[in-house]
């Protein structure tokens, strides 16, 4: 025993998951969790790089993979800044014009009749970005007035009557710490139980504020500390969900900040999700009367939606654009489920790293020109599914037209182009040429694409007879189809064309205003538009012939950019469009998942670690065999022989000679006859270790939702009854 003290003991897989921490595990609804250990690296250490080589397409040496990771953290703070700098942007407007109705609020008369300002901010339906904006909102208030207003955020958890209401309007306002009254009876219990407090370990109240017997909730302490505060101008109430409080709660907490009025300058603001006839059908009428207010609508998040496609997804200085299958995964969850901005970011965001942590090529996004001379990155180039097309197209063309090259230009012509192929097959450094080529052609044709995505929602916004019959489409709707070039078939697209060949002229007087206020001077589309010479045609005479100019003009420009950009050669090193490595993450299969991992433990943990000699270890976590001989039973389990059965298997898996150090019998009711051979192996692990990965197994398979505990009788005596473990379905799954 001494010498086990002495010697260091090498850790089990199962201690060394029992001394990480599930960060995230309280949030049911987390699509992946982040398992980090209690003793973290320390931050003065370099980070190692989690990028792992992709020997299987590409051998790569460590220095690839940190270009790969390299590339990839200089991208991310670009994405960050954009994604903060659109959702600030969005929220703007509605709070510069919520702090300039708090600033403008008139300031307390002492008159009865004077009405309490109400501020109903119209957030929409999407609860998930409720906390953004009004936590942008408070901080707003708060940092630009210098501690003269200060503000109490009220949510539908905190509070279930007007006690705990006006309680947190006190505690936030005058930063009160709870003392162990608060938890008390409040009508009973006075403010300053000191010797009570002192007991419980908590804030003992002196001086006045111990004298003090007024109750928690009673708004007249507010008062007193309100006029020993002169620079304190403005007290805002937020209420956040406004909906989700009780129906007599908020018309009461209402007639409460407006009798104190004239004492305290409360201005209250309240978030709603519903429209405003909804909100009015519960407040009644007689409180109606006591509120002075002003709505603000607050921008969709369609709108923010837009923005992002436009400044971050086919941003001219984005290397990595999203394929439309992926994209279309992403805003079919987003539309469909969520609803959150937060939660579609996230996902660009794990395809970006998805992008470069899969695709070995993508190392060339940063243009090493090193790269060119390595021989695996060239052949794997060479590979492509784009660029093989691209090579077969050329040779196909060129052994048709070559018998009806007649003259000496098409056989020059011809004999470049040979050359031309010839040279990218074998020369890498043509070969790096031509990439960066097709680089700068794949990123002209996405702004092209970008500007028919724009132009064709200024064709539905100035079209009032399309609008009026045709639901609108976005850019979350058209990003895909124009992409892939799908659009270009579809009956949208030649609808619309169709009705600018019948546009009147103040029509078209609002779509060239428009062209102007959405496009550069040097852009296309204004060059297109300029040469429609809309001055010149004037008159009735002239305005079919402009039309027609504008129809003819407007189809050639989007049909030429709709063009796959799936055809550009080399498409794949900027393009992410694997859905599956997306929907395997924001979209798992639960229950696939964890039998998956029950049955190949390894896949998620990695190989075992080598044992250390005469230390009895586990080849696999004990829920894993468990889980095995779960599968091989029926729908009722017999305790004693799942039991017979879990230790057979563990004496069976390993061959470590260990001394069975309980002479006791552990557990009496297994008692039985048993082979020399079986005995043998029971002896190379302790029962009374062995019993305990069994109930570790148990357990843990009863809280994956397997099994539960049951009883099995022979008869209608109780002494027959027979412990069993009863099998369940997952439903639903």
């Amino acid at each position: 025993m001494e010498s086990e003290r002495q010697t260091p003991r090498k850790r089990t897989r199962e201690e060394i998951s029992g001394s990480e921490e599930l960060v995230s595990d309280r949030d049911a609804h987390k699509t992946c969790y982040v398992i980090e250990p209690k003793n973290k690296r320390s931050r003065n250490r370099p980070r190692r790089c989690p990028f792992i080589p992709l020997n299987d397409s590409v051998p790569e040496d460590p220095a690839h993979v940190n270009g790969r990771w390299t590339t990839y953290t200089a991208l991310m703070p670009k994405i960050h800044s954009r994604i903060s700098s659109i959702l600030e942007n969005s929220d703007k407007k509605t709070v510069d014009k919520v702090i300039n109705f708090v600033l403008q609020t008139p300031a307390y008369e002492e008159d009865e009749y004077t009405q309490l300002p109400v501020g109903l901010i119209l957030a929409g339906v999407n609860i998930s970005d409720h906390n953004r904006l009004f936590s942008n909102l408070t901080s707003k208030i708060e940092d630009s007035q210098d501690g003269r207003i200060t503000t109490v955020n009220v949510t539908s958890r905190d509070v279930s009557n007007a006690r705990e209401f006006t309680k947190k309007i006190i505690s936030e306002t005058m930063k009160l710490q709870p003392t162990v009254d608060d938890a008390a009876d409040e009508i009973t219990a006075p403010i300053g139980s000191s010797s009570a407090a002192a007991a419980a370990g908590t804030r003992v109240t002196t001086g006045s504020e111990s004298s003090d017997k007024r109750l928690s909730f009673d708004l007249g302490r507010l008062v007193d500390w309100y006029k020993t505060q002169p620079s304190l101008e403005k007290i805002v109430v937020v209420v956040q969900d406004a909906d989700g409080l009780d129906n007599n709660l908020l018309p009461e907490a209402i007639r409460i900040l407006h009798v104190y009025r004239k004492q305290l300058p409360f201005v209250l603001l309240l978030g709603i999700a519903t429209t405003l006839p909804i909100f009015n059908t519960k407040i009644p009428k007689f409180t109606m009367r006591l509120i002075d207010i002003e709505c603000f609508d607050v921008l969709q998040s369609e709108h923010s939606l837009t923005q992002f496609i436009d400044h971050v997804l086919l941003a001219e200085d984005m290397p990595v654009v999203l394929g439309p299958r992926v994209f279309r995964a992403v805003v079919k969850r987003y539309l469909n489920n969520t609803k959150d901005m937060d939660t579609f970011i996230s996902a660009v965001q794990y395809a970006v790293m998805a992008h470069f942590f899969a695709n070995p090529l993508s190392i060339l996004i940063d243009t090493p020109l090193n790269i060119s001379k390595s021989d695996p990155h060239m052949l794997a180039l060479r590979s492509l599914p784009s660029f093989r097309n691209y090579i077969n197209k050329n040779v196909k063309e060129l052994q048709d037209e070559s018998p009806s090259a007649k003259t000496t230009e098409d056989i020059n012509y011809n004999r470049t182009r040979i050359n031309s192929v010839r040279d990218i097959l074998t020369d890498s450094l043509e070969l790096f040429k031509f990439f960066e080529d097709q680089r700068t052609t794949l990123f002209d044709k996405l702004k092209r694409k970008l500007e028919v995505m724009k132009i064709l929602a200024i064709l539905q916004d100035v079209n009032e007879i399309f609008t009026s019959t045709n639901v609108k489409r976005g850019r979350a709707e058209l990003y895909a189809d124009v992409l892939s070039g799908k659009l270009r078939d579809s009956a949208f697209l030649e609808e619309l064309l169709e009705i600018t060949t019948s546009m009147s002229a103040d029509t078209v007087e609002k779509l060239a205003r428009m062209i102007d206020e959405t496009f550069s001077d040097g852009s296309s589309v204004r060059r297109m538009k300029e040469n429609w010479n809309i001055a010149d045609f004037s008159g009735n005479s002239q305005h079919g012939l402009l039309l027609e100019n504008i129809s003819i003009s407007l189809r050639e420009f989007i049909y030429d950019n709709l063009e796959p950009l799936s055809k550009i050669p080399f498409s794949e090193v900027f393009i992410f469009d694997a859905p599956s490595l997306y929907q395997n993450v924001f979209t798992p299969l639960y229950r696939e998942t964890i039998e998956k991992a029950l049955r190949q433990p390894t896949f998620y943990l990695g190989e075992p670690d080598a044992p250390e000699e005469g230390v009895a270890t586990l080849e696999k976590p004990v829920v894993c065999t468990g889980y095995s001989l779960y599968k091989e039973s029926g729908s009722l389990i017999n305790t004693y022989d799942f039991w017979t059965a879990f230790h057979q298997t563990i004496a069976g898996e390993h061959n470590q000679d260990a001394e069975d150090h309980d002479t006791d019998e552990v557990l009496p009711a297994l008692e039985g006859e048993e082979t020399d051979q079986q005995q043998e192996d029971i002896r190379r692990f302790s029962k009374a270790q062995t019993v305990a990965w069994f109930y570790k197994a148990v357990n843990e398979l009863r809280y994956l939702g397997f099994i539960r505990e049951s009883t099995s009788r022979k008869g209608p005596v109780s002494k027959n009854a027979v412990g069993v473990l009863q099998k369940l379905e997952w439903d639903g799954l």
